[in-house]
């Protein structure tokens, strides 16, 4: 959940949304948790040990990370000219079709009712589903 103003709000989405929404050069894959008391990481042969793990005490977020290498844009053709095309200030940022993305969008119960307006403005402004109280099961 993003925190903005005390009040959390997110999104949920599925490991086959992402990945399928993503370009095929991207790598998805869900976070590994780890106590780096008792369990280790390889960071020498690889790199993406480091990006892909978190300390234990994070587990609660069950992220999913997607990753594409600086290697990446040094292979010709297609996926090189994507990477580079889609630059924002010096890290790559591959368009996504949000719409398609978003699952639901989910708000802190606390959160107060004005940014609880805000925000089902927001998902009605740009076609997403109406924002639900997280903690409440979903509406189908």
């Amino acid at each position: 959940m993003h925190e903005r103003a005390r009040s959390p709000t997110g999104i949920t989405t599925t490991f086959d949304k992402l990945e399928s929404l993503l370009p095929a050069h991207i790598e998805v894959g869900a976070v590994r948790y780890l106590d780096y008391q008792t369990e280790g990481v390889d960071l020498l042969n690889n790199m993406f040990d480091y990006v892909m793990h978190k300390r234990h005490f994070y587990n609660y977020e069950s992220e999913v990370r997607a990753v594409a290498t600086a290697a990446d844009a040094l292979i010709s053709g297609g996926a090189r000219d994507h990477i580079l095309a889609h630059q924002v200030d010096g890290s790559y940022a591959p368009p996504v079709n949000v719409k398609a993305l978003v699952g639901e969008v989910v708000i802190h119960p606390e959160a107060k009712q004005s940014f609880r307006e805000e925000i089902a403005a927001i998902c009605e402004q740009h076609a997403l589903p109406p924002p639900r109280l997280s903690g409440l099961a979903p509406q189908h």
